[in-house]
């Protein structure tokens, strides 16, 4: 069997936990361990215990002895939790590796089914540009305190503040069929800056939704929080903004947000995350 050593960038522990828990009987990823360590510290003077210095030296050592003893709890890692759960996944072939696949894959996938995906991650464009703002907001809001329109922005940016990101993945062949993955942002899950996830990683986890042929994906149902905005009062809200980039105020992918960036177009699978990493 292949050595399989990812380098992880974000892992849901407890799903994967929960997984293995199936798996395995009794399984334990934290336990308590008691340890007594004892050494002598070797003073470097060699000499037998009849001779005078044999009897000095050993007297020191004596006294030079240490034990230490180590008590506490023992959690296992992330990365050795899931490097286990791949394994026997696939070893019980249970994975389905999209390598060289075609558009007609989608056919094939079961709601449930494990899946490993190769591609480009790019951020949802919307969750990109509403990120823009957000920071432009919380940066100079002092600026802005009672002009109109104000309180209505903080209270979006407070609603916006990100508890998931959303993750388009393009496979690497040449095909119609996307991928979107949406990845819980507890720092327990996250093994790396979560603006460092993105370009060419692997996705695992299991086939949430199909949307086929036809079919379109709303991405602003991604968006956290309980913002109930329809796509024209985004783009107008977008375009406000925009236009003070005329007068030096940048923000980060806006003005590259148009009609065709809240919806993803079918067919396209949404895998329900449990581990993004490079593959080695």
């Amino acid at each position: 069997m292949e050595l399989f050593l990812p380098d992880l960038m974000y892992c849901d522990r407890k799903k994967t936990i929960d997984l293995l828990s199936i798996l395995v009987n009794d399984l334990v990823t934290e336990y308590s361990l008691k340890q007594s360590n004892g050494s002598k510290i070797d003073t470097g003077i060699e000499g037998g215990l009849s001779t005078p210095l044999g009897k000095i030296v050993s007297r020191y050592k004596g006294e030079n002895s240490r034990s230490v003893e180590k008590e506490g709890i023992v959690k296992l890692p992330t990365a050795a939790l899931f490097t286990d759960l791949h394994t026997v996944l696939n070893s019980e072939q249970k994975v389905q590796r999209l390598i060289g696949f075609d558009d007609a894959i989608w056919k094939q996938l079961q709601v449930g089914e494990f899946v490993e995906v190769d591609g480009t991650f790019s951020q949802s464009p919307v969750e990109t540009a509403f990120s823009s703002l957000v920071d432009f907001i919380e940066q100079f809001k002092g600026m802005f305190a009672g002009q109109a329109g104000t309180e209505q922005m903080t209270m979006i940016a407070n609603i916006l503040q990100p508890k998931t990101a959303t993750m388009i993945i393009k496979p690497y062949n040449e095909i119609q069929t996307s991928f979107i993955t949406s990845i819980n942002l507890d720092t327990e899950n996250l093994l790396t800056e979560r603006y460092e996830i993105e370009g060419e990683l692997t996705v695992f986890g299991r086939v949430r939704r199909i949307t086929p042929v036809g079919g379109k994906v709303d991405l602003i149902k991604f968006l956290p929080g309980k913002l109930k905005m329809k796509e024209q009062e985004m783009m107008k809200m977008f375009s406000q903004f925009t236009k003070a980039e005329e007068q030096g105020i940048s923000f980060s992918n806006l003005s590259e947000v148009n009609e065709k960036s809240f919806y993803m177009e079918g067919p396209v699978v949404e895998i329900s995350p449990i581990a993004i990493y490079q593959n080695s």
